[in-house]
């Protein structure tokens, strides 16, 4: 009887369904490696735009964090499920700002390049799955910042 109390009291302290993440991953456009220890800001929101979204209260959560040394960000989904994630980080050369579809990276996964002018090989690059959205871009370095500052 003890043993079907405790079991059903851990039962009971157990949600009801899995909380569901979202991983970003953020890669190297010329290696395919991961890039480790950026700034990352995620925000999620409901609407047409993130602007009018601010302004009606339409922004359901915001997470500040830093990618792992595998350049990993792991973002837990409020319950109710918000339509968009706007990724963006101030540590990469192309000052990233992405809106991506919620339900797209939960279905299929996407894969975004940050910068289409780069020149990326395709073959190096990791393949995302269900939950997953790779992020192309490469990360600043202190010549990106001010290229001037060599040449003085």
């Amino acid at each position: 009887m003890f043993v079907g109390l405790a079991l059903l009291g851990l039962l009971l302290t157990q949600p009801l369904t899995a909380q569901q993440t979202l991983t970003l991953r953020f890669v190297d456009y010329q290696t395919g490696k991961p890039i480790a220890n950026i700034r990352v800001t995620g925000v999620m929101w409901n609407g047409t735009s993130l602007k009018s979204a601010t302004k009606q209260q339409g922004v359901v959560s915001k997470v500040s964090t830093r990618t792992t040394k595998d350049g990993l960000v792991t973002i837990a989904l409020p319950a109710s499920t918000p339509e968009h994630l706007n990724v963006s980080s101030i540590d990469t050369v192309d000052q990233l700002s992405t809106d991506l579809m919620v339900s797209q990276i939960l279905t299929t996964g996407v894969t975004v390049q940050a910068d289409a002018d780069h020149t990326v090989d395709w073959k190096l690059m990791p393949a995302e799955g269900p939950g997953e959205a790779v992020i192309i871009t490469k990360k600043q370095t202190a010549r990106d910042r001010n290229p001037d500052w060599l040449q003085h």
